[in-house]
């Protein structure tokens, strides 16, 4: 090879590798934007206020926490901060209470 010829093969390697690091950089720096998830959940037409939603990602980690959010007296939830991907929304089963008796038990109120 002659010099001219080394000397443009050269700087034209130096300015791959220079494009190179700063497309990686900027790529890098990029901040990807969180979204929302709304919904309402809703009985017999209805909505249902204080349920718990889930948003679990639907990928196979299930190890990461679920996303929660809670419903409004009209049964709407929005779930704020969500960062992209697939999910999958489900409500959260309330902890089963025994109810509370005063008084006599007699056959007509007991839950047994």
């Amino acid at each position: 090879m002659t010099t001219p010829t080394l000397r443009l093969l050269t700087a034209l390697l130096a300015c791959l590798g220079f494009l190179s690091s700063s497309q990686s950089q900027t790529i890098a720096n990029q901040k990807v934007a969180n979204g929302a998830v709304s919904g309402r959940v809703t009985l017999r037409g209805k909505g249902v206020p204080g349920i718990g939603v889930a948003l679990r990602r639907s990928e196979s980690d299930q190890r990461r926490p679920a996303l929660i959010g809670t419903t409004d007296l009209e049964g709407n939830y929005r779930i704020s901060n969500v960062p992209a991907g697939q999910y999958q929304a489900a409500p959260i089963a309330p902890t089963f209470v025994i109810p509370q008796m005063t008084g006599p038990a007699t056959k007509e109120n007991s839950w047994f």
